[in-house]
């Protein structure tokens, strides 16, 4: 988990200093499950900078891609230049990409210290889209009190403790 986390601040500095994330800015991300370490490093990263992150599923067509980049107003889209960039970049404009395989090396000359932030449990914490019963996709705010009680209601439903080990596998985007 320490890997994790040190890998997670120095994408936040990297976030912070290079693609100017600010509080309640908007940044998507979209990666292939095997890709979870990034996905998972991503929306960390994009906590500790008070952002609001934006789950898109890497099987979605381009178009819909756009629609949900323009509705949620992401600053931009992480994602890898090997596997997505060289189809998307055809629809989207090539600054609105932040492709973690190109841009690692720099990612890691970043501090590793965490950023000072603070978000409050009111605060939007993602939006996850539905693929929207008229066609277009339908973005659903979740605010860090949601998740809190969300998790809350588990650990009561379940009997969840501390000594408790579990895997959860639901998928991070709609």
């Amino acid at each position: 988990f320490r890997e994790l986390d040190d890998y997670s601040n120095k994408l936040a500095w990297y976030l912070k200093e290079q693609k100017k994330v600010q509080k309640s800015d908007c940044v998507a991300f979209m990666f292939k499950k095997r890709n979870l370490a990034d996905s998972i490093a991503s929306i960390l990263a994009i906590l500790k900078c008070d952002a609001i992150y934006v789950p898109i599923h890497h099987s979605l067509p381009p178009e819909r891609v756009i629609k949900i980049l323009n509705d949620s107003g992401a600053k931009f889209l992480i994602c890898q230049y090997n596997i997505f960039g060289r189809e998307l970049k055809k629809h989207i404009d090539i600054s609105k990409f932040l492709f973690l395989d190109q841009e690692r090396g720099n990612i890691r000359k970043k501090p590793k210290k965490s950023l000072d932030y603070s978000n409050k449990s009111s605060d939007d914490a993602y939006i996850m889209y539905t693929s929207g019963s008229t066609g277009n996709p339908k973005g659903v705010r979740i605010t860090h009190t949601n998740i809190i009680n969300a998790t809350d209601w588990a650990v009561k439903e379940f009997g969840i403790t501390s000594k408790d080990r579990m895997s959860q596998h639901p998928p991070l985007s709609f």
